[in-house]
């Protein structure tokens, strides 16, 4: 069976039309009943890098993230957010990028991945798997919502890397200085990571998406789409396909292809809703010159100090 991926045009974060999109998104897949059940609890992991406010395109839009918790409600299932930001915790990057006050709107629940490890680094398919959190056995779906930007150190950071916020904060740093030396490695761990997650459904937030560089300090991008699919490595090559890029440019895909893990060739793809010629973003800027990979061992310590820093303020978020 082919892998199948969604596209829907979405004009803006209204959120009315955010939901119209969406609804008409996962039709396409048969609907949200597919892939969340009654009863279900559901991890939403948007990304939350920062607390950059939604205009700045850092982030998944919280109205996209509030389009999915209601559509989750409405078969009854429990949506919960978590993610685990390199620098604070999850609840104060949500307080600043607008995540928190949907959560507070909806009674929704704020986790942080990063509180809790399972098991040991280990091989996997002949690469490096970072530590992620046990927390992921309590749900019995997880929606991937990534935000679509130009990442300087990976090129781009779609639904494959967005699942790397699963590793706890300062771990991921760690990672960066252990394979500093080689982005090819350091994309076999990203593939490696998210094949121990196996998110149930990817939602890609490609409304207005972030060009020229990033993932933070790049430019608003109006691409106006929604795409979706459950293998987000074929997700991943349609937006390739959608922004002008080539798959050999990008290492998570040429990754993934040595791998033998998802589908990477755009014929095997079974593409539904608007057409893949329709839907090309024109004029997206790509990143000119990827940068080196690797953190250096004072930056990784600077992370660490700032993090535990951001753990002992005071806060008021109540929320989860």
């Amino acid at each position: 069976m082919p892998a199948i991926v969604a596209i829907e045009r979405c004009g803006s974060y209204r959120l009315e039309t955010v939901q119209e999109s969406l609804r008409t998104l996962v039709s396409h897949m048969e609907g949200i009943g597919a892939y969340v059940k009654p009863g279900n609890r559901v991890l939403l992991k948007p990304n939350m890098l920062s607390g950059d406010r939604p205009e700045r395109c850092v982030c998944t839009h919280p109205a996209l993230i509030e389009a999915v918790i209601l559509l989750c409600r409405e078969v009854g299932a429990e949506p919960v957010i978590g993610d685990s930001p390199a620098l604070g915790t999850a609840k104060r990057t949500a307080k600043g990028n607008g995540i928190l006050e949907v959560c507070r709107r909806h009674d929704v629940s704020i986790v942080d991945l990063g509180k809790s490890l399972r098991g040991k680094a280990e091989p996997l398919f002949g690469a490096s798997r970072p530590q992620i959190t046990n927390g992921l056995a309590e749900f019995d779906a997880i929606l991937n919502l990534p935000k679509v930007k130009v990442h300087q150190q990976i090129y781009l950071t779609l639904a494959v890397k967005n699942l790397y916020g699963c590793v706890p904060g300062r771990r991921k740093a760690l990672w960066h200085f252990l394979l500093r030396r080689s982005v090819d490695e350091f994309a076999r761990m990203i593939v490696a990571n998210m094949t121990a997650i196996r998110p149930t459904l990817s939602i890609t937030d490609g409304i207005i998406a972030m060009e020229r560089t990033g993932p933070r300090g790049g430019d608003p991008a109006p691409v106006g789409l929604l795409v979706a699919g459950a293998d987000p490595v074929a997700v991943d090559r349609v937006w390739i396909e959608l922004l002008g890029a080539r798959m050999d440019d990008y290492p998570i895909l040429r990754a993934a292809r040595e791998m033998g893990i998802g589908e990477t060739d755009l014929s095997a793809i079974e593409i539904r809703g608007t057409p893949l010629s329709d839907a090309q973003a024109r004029d997206f800027r790509l990143l000119e010159e990827m940068g080196p990979i690797g953190f250096s061992l004072p930056h990784i310590v600077r992370g660490i100090w700032k993090q535990l820093r951001g753990k002992t303020l005071p806060t008021r978020d109540k929320v989860g």
